[in-house]
């Protein structure tokens, strides 16, 4: 996670630096990865440290691609911006009315970037990819032991909870599961706590676990795989960990 951050800040500076006329602007980006691993949160995160404009468009409730055409047009009035489109592949359109963004873009002559997120990018079709709806691909992957236990922490964190066991088994229970997995996972164990003397067991993590199983399957990942196996030459500056 640290260094898919790293390369999505890196991407949003070029955008602040294009103004100087040394570097060639980017105009798209891709994030992908599992669905509820943090895409779309490192995006709106990243730009606000920055000081980007941002205008966020979920695909999967949008109507239709006129939507992504109004959003645009509200990114540009905050250039330099981010438009986010989030999971492009969830409608047919979505990938059309994404390359149109960023030929609108590229046209504008302003500094703004679509950066679009998707949790099947093996569903994008070659022939998206040769026009250049990305010139940049970063991957963020499932959280790792360290990053399942400081959710677990913090989530545990905010109800006050008193923890009767070592958060390194909690963590170790955990994989299998999104971010998102997990916090939700934790909540439903809190609950529980909460209702059984504010106190926090092994057992009743354990208990918790068992009414959510994993949320990230394999066919996810071959779908991932999948992406990067055909695409990793063809995108300029993939960033793939």
């Amino acid at each position: 996670m640290g260094e898919a951050k790293a390369a999505i800040t890196t991407t949003f500076q070029l955008v602040l630096s294009s103004s100087s006329g040394l570097i060639q602007p980017l105009h798209g980006i891709l994030i992908f990865g599992p669905q509820g691993c943090g895409k779309s949160s490192l995006v709106e995160e990243t730009a606000k440290v920055l000081g980007l404009g941002i205008v966020s468009l979920d695909l999967r409730v949008a109507a239709g691609p006129e939507e992504i055409e109004e959003a645009f047009r509200r990114a540009l009035k905050q250039a330099p911006s981010i438009l986010l489109l989030e999971e492009i592949t969830a409608k047919e359109w979505g990938i059309s009315a994404a390359l149109r963004a960023v030929y609108m873009a590229r046209r504008s002559k302003r500094r703004i970037l679509i950066a679009s997120t998707s949790s099947r990018p093996g569903d994008i079709p070659q022939e998206a990819i040769i026009r250049g709806l990305f010139d940049r691909a970063i991957y963020v992957p499932p959280p790792d032991f360290e990053a399942r236990r400081m959710a677990i922490e913090a989530e545990v964190g905010k109800y006050g909870v008193q923890i009767a066991f070592n958060l390194d088994d909690a963590a170790a229970l955990t994989e299998g599961y999104s971010m998102r997995g997990v916090i939700l996972v934790t909540r439903r164990a809190v609950a529980t706590a909460m209702e059984n003397g504010g106190v926090l067991t092994l057992d009743i993590y354990a208990q918790a676990l068992k009414t959510l199983p994993p949320d990230l399957s394999p066919e996810s990942f071959r779908n991932i795989e999948k992406f990067i196996e055909k695409y990793q030459g063809l995108i300029m500056g993939f960033k793939s960990i």
